[in-house]
C-alpha cells in the first residue's frame, strides 16, 4: 500500500471513530435540557462575503455547557486558511482544526482579522493549552504539549466558560 493510500485510510478510520464517539456520547445525553443559548441558525458561510473565505462542514461541539458550531478543517489546505480573511464570527461559532496523530502544533494570526482563544485539544479531545491570539501577530503560539486537534474560538470565551486544561471538547456532526 502507498503512504498516501496509508494516510487517506488513517484519515478514514480517525474521522469514522469521532463520528462513532460523537453519536454514541449523543445518545447518553439525549435527555439533557437544552443549552440555555441555542446556536445561531446562520453559518459563517452566510456572514462572510469575503470571496476568500472557504466553505466548509461542520460539527456541533460542546465545550464548557455551551454548544457551538464548528466549521472543520482537516486537510492541508483547509487548515492553512483557517479564519483569515473573516471579519466578524459569532459569539456561538469557531473552527476546529484536525489531524490524523498527535503532534506539538503552532498556530500564527497572519491574515486574521479576529482576536481569538485557541484551546489544543489530545486524541481524546481533552484540552492540554489554551492561549489568546491577537489580529495579525505572526508569533507562533504551541500546544505545550502534543495536540490531535485545536479549537479556535472568539477571545475571552475560554475565560468566560471558565475552560480549564483537562475539560472535555463533546463533538456531534451536524444536521448538514
Amino acid at each position: 500500500m502507498t503512504t498516501a493510500a496509508l494516510h487517506n485510510k488513517a484519515r478514514f478510520l480517525f474521522v469514522g471513530s469521532i463520528t462513532c464517539l460523537a453519536l454514541l456520547t449523543a445518545g447518553c445525553f439525549r435527555d439533557a435540557p437544552a443549552p440555555a443559548t441555542a446556536p445561531s441558525s446562520a453559518t459563517p458561510q452566510a456572514i462572510e462575503a469575503d470571496p476568500r473565505v472557504i466553505s466548509l462542514p461542520t460539527v456541533q461541539a460542546t465545550i464548557g455547557g455551551k454548544v457551538f458550531t464548528l466549521e472543520v478543517a482537516d486537510d492541508d489546505n483547509e487548515r492553512s486558511q483557517g479564519l483569515m480573511y473573516r471579519k466578524t464570527m459569532p459569539a456561538d461559532h469557531g473552527m476546529i482544526f484536525v489531524w490524523d496523530y498527535p503532534d506539538w502544533r503552532s498556530f500564527y494570526m497572519k491574515n486574521t482579522e479576529i482576536p481569538l482563544d485557541i484551546l489544543y485539544l489530545d486524541g481524546d479531545n481533552k484540552i492540554v493549552s489554551i492561549h489568546q491570539m491577537q489580529p495579525h501577530d505572526l508569533t507562533s503560539v504551541v500546544s505545550g504539549q502534543p495536540a490531535q486537534s485545536a479549537v479556535e474560538l472568539n477571545q475571552g470565551v475560554a475565560r468566560q466558560l471558565n475552560l480549564r486544561l483537562g475539560d472535555v471538547v463533546v463533538l456531534t456532526p451536524s444536521a448538514k
